[in-house]
């Protein structure tokens, strides 16, 4: 929360700072300037009026500022986001959460054989997608890693195998905060066989 307000605060803060600074040294300036009250409040008139553009610009200025900070900010979230997917697919290893339900990445989604729509989001989803002798193991150390926070690290075959082997899948979770985790899986089939 303190950094959402930080750059806020801090553009607020260059803001009054320009405006007190203008009115103090305009004030003084325009006092020992002008004497004629007259002449004093046509150039009041036009102090404000060159207050407003001079704001303006500086409003223009610091928020085209703070827009490419964002855009750099994107920009390399963007790229390590997809080097972070790289280094999925070559590991094998796919990422989860659970706040909830399961949300899977897609290396996660290609690693359990399954579509966005069909993913399982409930823990007896996915259950149902692991070897039946392998079941029990999963359940009690999911639900130990969901109720408890314990540490996930399991090693388990999928139901339904591929090209006729054993697909084996090894998931490491933790919890993070009660109710939420997040982990991994990963295609350990080459080192079982």
């Amino acid at each position: 929360m303190r950094r959402k307000l930080a750059h806020p605060l801090y553009l607020t803060a260059i803001y009054c700072a320009f405006g007190v600074l203008w009115i103090v040294f305009s004030d003084g300036a325009l006092q020992a300037l002008v004497a004629d009250p007259g002449l004093q409040a046509v150039w009041q008139t036009a102090k404000g009026l060159l207050f407003v553009a001079f704001s303006s610009l500086l409003v223009y200025a610091l928020t085209r500022y703070a827009l490419a900070q964002q855009s750099r900010l994107y920009d390399a979230l963007q790229l390590r986001t997809r080097m972070l997917q790289q280094a999925q697919r070559n590991a094998a290893l796919g990422s989860w959460d659970y706040d909830g339900q399961f949300s899977w990445g897609e290396e996660a989604l290609e690693l359990l054989g399954q579509s966005e729509a069909q993913a399982p989001r409930h823990l007896d989803q996915l259950l149902a997608l692991i070897h039946p002798g392998d079941r029990p193991a999963a359940r009690r150390a999911l639900l130990a890693l969901l109720q408890e926070g314990q540490a996930l690290h399991l090693s388990l075959r999928l139901r339904q195998s591929r090209d006729n082997r054993e697909y084996w899948l090894q998931l490491h979770g933790e919890a993070d905060r009660p109710g939420h985790a997040l982990g991994t899986l990963q295609n350990i089939s080459a080192q079982k066989r």
